[in-house]
C-alpha cells in the first residue's frame, strides 16, 4: 500500500459565509473536515437516513445478480424501493425458516410412509404414538403389555406406532413428535415455498436497477448531516 503524504490546511473566514464555504469543500471532495472547537462534535455523527435505509440498501448490493442501473431520477422513489427491499427480506426469512421446519418435517415422516397423524375425536380416545426404536431393543416392548406394531424397519431401525390414551410407560425411546400433515401434503408446501422463494429472489433483482440512485442519495444526506 503506498502511503501518501498529507497536507493539513486551516481556513479563516467570515462567519456568515462559513456555510458556502463548507458546502463548497464537500463538492471539491478532496478534503477531510475536522472540528477545531474542543468537546463539540465528539463521535459520529448520525446519519441522513435510517439505519433500516442503510439495511435495505445493503440487501439489495448482496444480491448475486444485479440489474443496470438506472440513472434517471424521474421514476426513482427512495422510500417505496426501501419499504420494498425490507418486505422481500422479510419474507424470504419467513419462508427460508418454514422451508427448514418443513424439510426437517418430510425427514422425519418419511420412514412412517404417506397417511395424516388422526386427531383424538376418531380414534375414541385413544392416541398414536410413534418410537424409533433401535433393533437390539425391540424385544423390550413385548413385555409392556401394549398394542403396538412395527410398520417399517430400515438397517439400524424399527418404526413402531404404540395405541394407548396416554404417553405408554416403559418405552426405551422417547416419542417421535409427527407433523400433522401427510407426506404429500409437506411435499406439496415445499415446492409452494421454493416457488414462494423464487418469486422473491427476482423481486430482489429487479429492485437492485436502483443501487446507484440510493446510494448516491443516502451519501448526500449523510454528507449534510456530518456537515450540521
Amino acid at each position: 500500500m503506498a502511503i501518501t503524504p498529507v497536507d493539513k490546511v486551516t481556513l479563516y473566514g467570515i462567519a456568515d459565509q462559513k456555510e458556502a464555504a463548507l458546502d463548497g469543500l464537500q463538492a471539491l471532495g478532496c478534503m477531510h473536515l475536522v472540528n477545531l472547537t474542543p468537546g463539540t462534535g465528539e463521535g459520529k455523527p448520525p446519519p441522513g437516513f435510517s439505519v433500516e435505509a442503510h439495511e435495505a440498501l445493503h440487501y439489495l448490493r448482496a444480491c448475486p445478480i444485479q440489474r443496470r442501473q438506472v440513472k434517471d431520477r424521474r421514476n426513482f422513489d427512495f422510500a417505496e424501493v426501501e419499504r420494498g427491499a425490507l418486505a422481500i427480506r422479510g419474507r424470504e426469512q419467513e419462508f427460508h425458516d418454514e422451508r427448514d421446519f418443513v424439510l426437517k418435517a418430510i425427514h422425519a415422516m418419511e420412514p412412517w410412509g404417506e397417511f395424516r397423524v388422526p386427531p383424538e375425536e376418531e380414534l375414541g380416545g385413544a392416541r398414536l404414538w410413534f418410537y424409533v426404536v433401535p433393533h437390539y431393543r425391540l424385544e423390550a416392548l413385548r413385555g409392556l403389555g401394549l398394542v403396538w406394531q412395527a410398520v417399517a424397519r430400515d438397517q439400524r431401525f424399527d418404526y413402531v406406532v404404540v395405541v394407548h390414551p396416554d404417553e405408554p410407560q416403559g418405552m426405551p425411546v422417547p416419542p417421535e413428535k409427527l407433523d400433522p400433515r401427510s407426506l404429500s401434503e409437506l411435499t406439496s408446501r415445499l415446492e409452494t415455498l421454493e416457488h414462494e422463494l423464487e418469486n422473491l429472489h427476482w423481486r430482489r433483482v429487479e429492485l437492485t436497477r436502483w443501487c446507484g440512485l440510493m446510494s448516491q442519495t443516502m451519501a448526500e444526506a449523510d454528507d449534510r448531516a456530518v456537515l450540521e
